[in-house]
């Protein structure tokens, strides 16, 4: 059975032994943006928040996020997601920032990504991010 967990900050560092690796993968792709040691920092803090996807009660992904707010919108913001998702644990995810009045979910990703969560989750495009070093 597929499932989801939001872990509480009293329970970060439990969870982190169990999905540290996967995120530690996804942040490979963040350009020194986002570091693993930034991540748990913001998690303890309660700053960013820490999402489990399970399959038969065992961890095989998970994902940081963060609300953010607009004048429009509440946004649910993908901070990083790593390790085994698939549409059952997207959609209650979605279901889940629903929930919590999120009106949006936006995340920042490479290309492959972007093209992937068009396709299987009905994702738009809204920006493309360029930056040059200085």
């Amino acid at each position: 059975m597929k499932t989801i967990a939001v872990v509480p900050v009293a329970y970060v560092h439990q969870a982190l032994l169990k999905c540290e690796h996967y995120l530690e993968k996804a942040m490979q792709y963040a350009h020194r943006d986002y570091s693993m040691q930034e991540a748990k920092l913001a998690l303890v803090n309660g700053q960013h928040t820490l999402l489990l996807f399970l399959e038969n009660d065992e961890v095989v992904g998970a994902n940081i996020f963060t609300f953010m707010y607009t004048a429009n919108d509440s946004v649910f913001y993908i901070q990083a997601t790593g390790g085994k998702t698939s549409k059952e644990h997207t959609d209650l995810m979605f279901d889940y920032a629903k929930q919590c009045g999120a009106t949006k979910v936006q995340a920042s990703c490479r290309k492959s990504v972007a093209r992937l969560c068009r396709q299987r989750y009905n994702f738009n495009e809204t920006y493309t991010v360029i930056e040059r070093n200085l």
